[in-house]
């Protein structure tokens, strides 16, 4: 059987799974690495539901930007970790409106440029409120904050 070159390798990662040609170099500089990398795409395709798929590029920014150490974590264990972290919680409507209540109230000035046609600063009083929600589902955010300015 002949072995895979480096460059057939980062073709083959490009075309098969979707990334680009940076992701599917970093990944195959080192065997260890592609071959992690391949596994935990097994992996995502038996553990994840249909509802969570995890994308080859979700597992391939893990690797590379998480730094993830693949002697201590095993590819099942990776896409269990990628479930978690991409699942957005439902809030809690009277503490998100009380949050935003209290957020608008300190932050007056955003609230009249606002008023006043500054549609831009939604995303200020956005971040302002995702600080004390950071699993939050920004779509459940956003609507409640807009509500909250009419």
């Amino acid at each position: 059987q002949i072995i895979e070159l480096p460059d057939e390798k980062i073709v083959r990662f490009q075309k098969e799974f979707k990334l680009s040609e940076y992701d599917a170099e970093i990944l195959t500089r080192e065997k260890e690495i592609s071959a992690y990398f391949e596994e935990s795409i097994r992996a995502s395709r038996e553990v994840s539901s249909i509802k969570y798929q995890v994308l080859s590029i979700n597992i391939a920014n893990y690797i590379i930007n998480k730094k993830i150490n693949i002697d201590k974590t095993l590819p099942a264990e990776l896409i269990k970790i990628i479930i978690k972290d991409s699942q957005k919680s439902s809030l809690d409507d009277n503490k998100l409106s009380e949050v935003i209540t209290q957020i608008l109230a300190q932050n007056k000035k955003a609230v009249e440029d606002y008023k006043n046609g500054k549609v831009q600063v939604i995303g200020f009083l956005l971040g302002k409120i995702k600080q004390n929600f950071p699993k939050g589902d920004t779509n459940q955010i956003k609507t409640a904050l807009e509500k909250a300015l009419k």
